[in-house]
């Protein structure tokens, strides 16, 4: 799909999900038993177009022409299919661009979080850090659109918001 030919359809907290080549990628993929190693918002500021994720450098927002063109794997773009309430997208937004700056966990707190297959077994992330999933479940929670509903923010992968059967695929990009 061709990024400039659908760019103005894109809407605020419209979700990617990526399916990466690296070997972080694949190790998340193997632990979370999915197809998927990332996960995303966009948002317009202004005429850029910006997506906003988790990574190893924390929660920040970087051009999501740049994202595509430099990420080593597969990018999707998935809207969710449900009627949300006017300005709420701006305000998920919002919330997002508030996260700006938390933390992405350090190795061994990321191994712990994969460390088991039932949520009792699993390490809770502190709230000053989050990872790319947890991320986009925060900001659809934050308005009251939960993307995976039988599990927690803290708990929700990539895998678990395709799961949560509230968002349709759009198109890929790479």
């Amino acid at each position: 799909m061709n990024y400039l030919k659908h760019r103005d359809q894109i809407m605020n907290c419209d979700v990617l999900l990526y399916k990466g080549d690296s070997l972080t990628s694949k190790i998340i993929k193997w632990k979370t038993g999915s197809e998927y190693s990332h996960a995303g918002i966009v948002g317009w500021w202004g005429d850029q177009l910006m997506v906003l994720e988790s990574t190893g450098k924390g929660v920040y927002p970087v051009r999501l022409s740049k994202n595509i063109k430099h990420y080593h794997g597969s990018v999707e773009w998935w809207r969710y299919t449900y009627p949300m309430l006017v300005g709420d997208r701006e305000l998920m937004l919002e919330f997002a661009k508030d996260e700006i700056g938390k933390e992405y966990p350090k190795w061994w707190e990321f191994l712990k979080f994969f460390g088991g297959k039932d949520s009792d077994d699993r390490f809770k992330i502190e709230t000053k850090i989050v990872m790319c999933a947890q991320f986009v479940a925060r900001t659809y929670n934050y308005k009251d659109y939960d993307l995976a509903s039988d599990l927690s923010d803290e708990f929700t992968t990539p895998e678990a918001i395709i799961q949560g059967g509230k968002i349709e695929l759009m198109g890929v990009f790479k």
